[in-house]
């Protein structure tokens, strides 16, 4: 999902999948304690699985106490992509992804009628219109995402996870780089992105207001994977259309896909368990589900609380990375 957007866009009805893990022993989360799940399988390190918002609606303080009890908990954090800025390599790398080669152009790529909205957006935008037709949609929908006028938002629980685990000396990873990330969004298909190119935009002239955001929150807190689920397919703000909801399905799956496969990896599969997996929550609940995929891939999947597992102090934690080593 992406780091700078929260496109949590679907349909109405929530596919009837998703409720199959959201009746794992529910009754046994606490909601003091988030959302958790355990996938375990022979042979490979035990992962809790945690859904994350990218962003929150307030200072969740009571929500870093959670993040610090579980970081407690395991020698591991992955998140879907880095947290931290990309290397000067990668940096460049992206850059050249995100401009049209000299040949091409934003313009060539949309009909006459799209022009006057492409103009619309880059004034709204303050952006030189030259330089707004050199970058590539799903480029620009972030940016353009990033200049909104939206209510303040705060830091997501995966900034606050990551923060907390490197100050706790744990192992932290990602499951994509920063340039796989970027690749992800690439692998829109054309059509896909300008429609969510021009929705993004017409949003400089809708009013936007968090309370997706913070019912999501609440569900969070509260360990209501039921109302989660619901909630995850919900538009973001009544201006959405009915074609976002391709949008919002191809980044589902498409990045769940992604997701398992490095998830399975020598990589990831070689850290020191228990591995703690943070991915946006709309990829742990729905049809195209981790959970789903991890139960097909031969892993036994249940929900889980924290008090189920130890505390792993400093010095035993170093001591098994060492040993792993």
């Amino acid at each position: 999902m992406r780091q700078s957007n929260l496109r949590l866009v679907g349909s109405w009805v929530v596919p009837a999948l998703a409720f199959v893990f959201c009746a794992m022993a529910t009754d046994a989360a606490h909601a003091e304690e988030g959302v958790f799940w355990e996938a375990r399988a022979p042979g490979r390190p035990v992962l809790l699985l945690m859904p994350t918002l990218h962003f929150l609606p307030d200072p969740a303080q009571d929500i870093n106490q959670v993040l610090e009890r579980v970081i407690m908990r395991v020698s591991s954090v992955v998140t879907e992509s880095p947290m931290t800025d990309a290397t000067p390599v990668e940096a460049e790398v992206i850059k050249q992804m995100e401009i049209y080669p000299p040949t091409d152009s934003l313009e060539n790529h949309f009909g006459a009628e799209g022009l006057d909205a492409l103009h619309a957006c880059a004034a709204n935008a303050h952006m030189p219109y030259p330089v707004f037709t050199r970058i590539k949609p799903w480029a620009l929908t972030l940016l353009v995402a990033r200049r909104l006028k939206t209510p303040p938002t705060y830091a997501g629980i995966e900034t606050r996870l990551v923060l907390g685990a490197q100050a706790a000396h744990r192992s932290v990873s990602s499951l994509l780089t920063a340039v796989e990330n970027m690749e992800e969004l690439q692998e829109m298909p054309a059509r896909l992105q300008k429609i969510d190119l021009l929705e993004t935009c017409k949003r400089f002239d809708r009013t936007v207001d968090n309370q997706l955001l913070q019912d999501l929150t609440k569900d969070w807190r509260q360990g209501d994977v039921r109302s989660l689920a619901v909630d995850v397919e919900r538009p973001t703000e009544p201006g959405d259309v009915p074609e976002l909801k391709q949008v919002g399905d191809f980044t589902k799956a498409n990045g769940s896909s992604l997701y398992m496969e490095a998830l399975l990896s020598e990589r990831i599969q070689a850290m020191t368990g228990p591995i703690l997996v943070a991915v946006g929550a709309a990829h742990l609940v729905g049809e195209p589900s981790m959970l789903t995929r991890l139960a097909k891939a031969g892993y036994t999947v249940r929900r889980t609380t924290l008090d189920q597992y130890p505390e792993i102090p400093l010095t035993a934690k170093v001591a098994a990375s060492a040993s792993h080593d």
